[in-house]
């Protein structure tokens, strides 16, 4: 690894530095500002990170884990995600997102045929706390009339701008994010930043597939970095924005 001279420039110390400036970093920003501390975000690329940037900004409680081992009790520990997502964008929750443009107020899903993708949907409108409505022909909408699929269920489940949502994170803590790649990484809290040393109480990392170089940087093992080999595909272009959740895959015209 290469080694870092603190003594460079001994006046780069914060009590928390975060690596990543994804959805996840910049919230944790945001949170531990407001607690009091000493923060610096670092992102290689622009704000917003890679995956961040290129989701579909779904809040969704859980659907896409009712399928696989252990599906029940990882759909039940995001399911109150909603809930929290809803007081902040009125303005009463721990972040107030008032400012962050909302897509949709509800999402759309169905079974994409097969045993397995029904019974995630049995077991979802019964498990989760998402308020599933199932649909009768004459509420499905336009876009959804001439899928064979059935039945289609509506969620109370915003689509948010993902754009809009990372400016309003942001935007009030320019000074306080930098951009840069961190070259070195050490467990005491000590990292090299293109070039520049800095020290941290601790170091958080938000960085997605980016946390795979931390880990490496650290010696920590790739056994402790998870890919998730998720594809998502849109195969005919809608003539008007459409977000549905289709298991096992989503679609959201808006983010192609």
């Amino acid at each position: 690894m290469k080694s870092i001279n603190y003594q460079q420039n001994a006046g780069q110390n914060y009590d928390i530095v975060i690596c990543g400036g994804g959805i996840a970093g910049l919230w944790l920003l945001n949170v531990l500002t407001a607690k009091g501390f000493n923060v610096l975000l670092i992102e290689k690329e622009s704000t917003g990170g890679t995956q961040t940037m290129a989701s579909q900004g779904m809040i969704h409680g859980g659907q896409r884990y009712m399928l696989g081992e252990n599906s029940s009790y990882h759909a039940e520990s995001v399911s109150p995600l909603p809930d929290r997502w809803d007081a902040c964008l009125r303005g009463h929750g721990e972040l107030d997102l008032r400012g962050v443009e909302v897509l949709s107020q509800t999402q759309f899903m169905w079974p994409t045929g097969g045993v397995l993708t029904s019974l995630a949907l049995n077991a979802a409108t019964k498990t989760l706390k998402a308020k599933m409505k199932k649909l009768d022909e004459k509420n499905v909408p336009e876009a959804l009339a001439g899928i064979s699929y059935r039945p289609i269920y509506e969620l109370p489940e915003k689509v948010l701008n993902v754009s809009s949502l990372i400016n309003e994170l942001s935007a009030p803590h320019a000074d306080r994010i930098r951009r840069g790649c961190i070259e070195a990484l050490t467990r005491d809290g000590l990292l090299m930043v293109s070039g520049i040393p800095v020290s941290a109480r601790a170091v958080i990392c938000t960085a997605g597939i980016g946390n795979e170089k931390f880990l490496r940087l650290l010696g920590a093992g790739e056994l402790q970095s998870q890919r998730r080999p998720i594809r998502q595909i849109m195969v005919q272009p809608m003539p008007f924005p459409l977000t549905v959740m289709a298991l096992p895959q989503v679609i959201n015209r808006e983010s192609l």
